[in-house]
């Protein structure tokens, strides 16, 4: 990608490699829409920019009309209504591509207007050409179609499970989603010696163009040693990579860069042990899976509000030291937006998180009788519950305390469902995290230990703040407004959102000898950082730009740069805060503009998102214009 001015649009834009126009930006010049406002505003000018978009403009008739998922009819590529969302001054509409008047994956326009008047900040365009599906037969639409009524989820509805109907639609769906596995189930069920079943959530139709080099990956990851100097360990996924299954071979008919009619199934299969929710694309004519991806990534009690070492800014505190060492560290804070007691007994449930048991091994969450207060050892996986409460429930106030609606139509989180189940002590004994969706929100969030050397008194990695903003200010925040864990160019924001949150209250800026650029100086296992030089390759385009977690240090690195440059190299507490909530809302905001049909695939088209961000209004701030 590269960008340039464009003199004719008065405006920013990225283009690719082939010069086609992926994202315009009015920074020095809105474009305003004269005598109309919101949706109106919108279609127009997507009508007047068509062209040089290469959109043809007959494509444009059908703006007004909402996509469809499981309607498909004979019709060529159109453009239609797919979601709209307003935070703060401004509103983003999103038009899915259609083909066969069904979405075409990850293909359209997205515009974002700034009101009163509506004036264009920006838009992206991952339109796509040469589309040439299939229509399938009605046969075969409507076997899917059986078997889409079986999921959890259906024409924008969530079942009730309880029910004897549910239940035996499940099953029905179990049955057709294990036949189109095959394989992949029979060795699961090897492997774990149980009857491994797959549940669907949610089925929905789309087009697709097949890459046989992305069928189970998205961009290879290179041995941890190429991460040098030092050594880059995963926070949210298996040591040795992404989960995957084994998939049958393609059918013969199927072809490298053709496009095809699918069927996504969003799925519950459980993985090594424990639970996990599955994205496949599976071809209509031959169940052919050409696609598949995990969707993983009143009271008082004791806490680290900061990690012990950023707190206190002893490097000696570490996880494997004794409660004698840790215990003083602990911080006695409000458990806040706890459910009322029930008979007399207080749970760690609330407004916005729930301690459940989910992921082996199976610890109960703890209960205290009314008015008794949540204080334990930190060596627990009692102080592991109270933490992951607390810091769940700090997350979601926090994003509410920046301006960021959390429920209802067209929130922030309307995809999620709240409380967000939490278990506090899962994944065995590793030292992980994780942050799974469920094809439209956060499904649940694990976390298992810090240090592994003492499993008996076991100290919890959701304990510290950091892990929690990875997961949920990177995750989850991810599965809500894109579907999916991770940018198409990066692991996610979630190291960004860690760093910055915690510095402004590091005791380095008391003058502590700690290494500021740290990821997790609490879990040094996990060695990641933000200070990463364009000259060792860490730069957009560099050696070490290849995604994932070596992509997401450059974006950090870049981030706590922006974050230094409006305060945080302060020596004032105040203007430190006020960097960090700044860049805080920033990266919230450009990702609200996201939609799955806009997911950034390159650090450019995300540049584009934090512009528009930062010429909206902070109007619950009463910060205009930007920093």
């Amino acid at each position: 990608m590269k960008r340039n001015y464009d003199t004719a649009l008065k405006a920013s834009v990225t283009l690719d490699d082939a010069g086609n126009i992926r994202g315009i930006n009015y920074l020095d010049e809105y474009y305003e829409i004269k005598k109309l406002k919101g949706s109106a505003a919108a279609r127009a000018y997507v009508r007047n920019i068509a062209t040089k978009l290469n959109i043809a403009p007959e494509s444009t008739i059908s703006l007004d009309q909402p996509v469809s998922y499981t309607n498909p009819e004979r019709r060529g590529v159109e453009y239609h209504l797919s979601e709209q969302k307003t935070f703060f001054d401004s509103t983003t509409y999103a038009y899915y591509q259609t083909y066969l008047n069904t979405p075409v994956w990850s293909a359209g326009i997205t515009i974002t207007i700034k009101h009163d008047p509506a004036r264009i900040i920006s838009v992206t365009n991952t339109s796509e050409r040469g589309i040439n599906a299939k229509m399938p037969s009605a046969e075969d639409i409507n076997r899917y179609l059986r078997l889409f009524a079986t999921g959890e989820k259906f024409d924008g509805t969530r079942s009730e499970p309880e029910t004897e109907q549910y239940q035996t639609n499940a099953n029905i769906g179990s049955e057709q989603l294990s036949d189109i596995l095959g394989e992949a189930v029979q060795a699961l069920r090897v492997e774990n010696e149980q009857n491994t079943t797959p549940r669907l959530i949610r089925g929905r139709f789309f087009v697709y163009r097949y890459d046989s080099e992305r069928r189970v990956v998205d961009r290879s990851t290179p041995e941890p040693d190429q991460y040098k100097p030092g050594t880059t360990v995963g926070l949210d996924e298996p040591s040795d990579g992404h989960p995957s299954l084994p998939l049958p071979p393609v059918a013969e008919s199927i072809q490298d860069g053709n496009w095809y009619f699918v069927a996504e199934l969003i799925f519950r299969l459980p993985y090594e042990g424990g639970p996990m929710n599955w994205r496949m694309l599976v071809d209509v004519e031959t169940n052919t899976i050409l696609y598949l991806r995990s969707l993983d990534s009143g009271v008082n009690g004791l806490v680290f509000t900061y990690d012990p070492i950023t707190s206190t800014g002893d490097t000696a505190n570490t996880p494997d030291r004794s409660n004698a060492v840790l215990n003083p560290l602990r911080d006695d804070v409000v458990l806040e937006n706890l459910d009322a007691p029930v008979a007399g007994t207080q749970s760690l449930q609330g407004t916005w998180a729930i301690i459940s048991e989910i992921e082996t091994p199976n610890v109960t969450s703890p209960t205290r009788p009314v008015g008794s207060d949540f204080d334990y050892d930190v060596r627990t996986n009692e102080f592991a519950a109270v933490n992951a409460y607390y810091h769940t429930d700090r997350f979601f106030q926090l994003v509410a305390d920046l301006g960021f609606p959390l429920t209802g139509p067209g929130s922030y989180f309307d995809g999620t469902t709240f409380p967000v189940r939490v278990d506090h002590r899962g994944l065995g004994n590793a030292i992980n995290a994780h942050c799974p969706g469920d094809g439209d929100g956060i499904d649940h969030t694990c976390y298992a230990l810090a240090d592994a050397n003492d499993t008996t008194n076991p100290i919890s990695i959701a304990a510290d703040w950091r892990v929690v903003l990875h997961e949920l200010g990177g995750h989850g925040i991810l599965h809500d407004h894109v579907n999916s864990a991770n940018f198409g160019f990066a692991h996610s924001a979630g190291d960004s959102f860690a760093m910055i949150l915690n510095d402004f209250a590091s005791e380095w800026h008391n003058g502590a000898a700690l290494d500021r650029f740290f990821f997790l100086p609490f879990v040094p296992s996990i060695v990641r950082r933000s200070d990463r030089a364009v000259v060792d390759g860490w730069g957009w385009g560099g050696a070490n730009d290849i995604g994932s977690y070596s992509s997401e240090q450059i974006l950090s690195t870049t981030m706590f740069r922006a974050y230094r440059s409006i305060g945080g190299d302060s020596t004032l507490f105040s203007r430190r805060e006020f960097a960090a909530r700044y860049m805080a809302y920033l990266m919230l905001r450009a990702v609200g503009i996201l939609t799955p049909l806009s997911n950034p695939n390159s650090p450019a088209q995300f540049l584009d998102a934090l512009l528009a961000a930062d010429v909206g209004n902070w109007t619950s701030e009463g910060i205009f214009g930007g920093a």
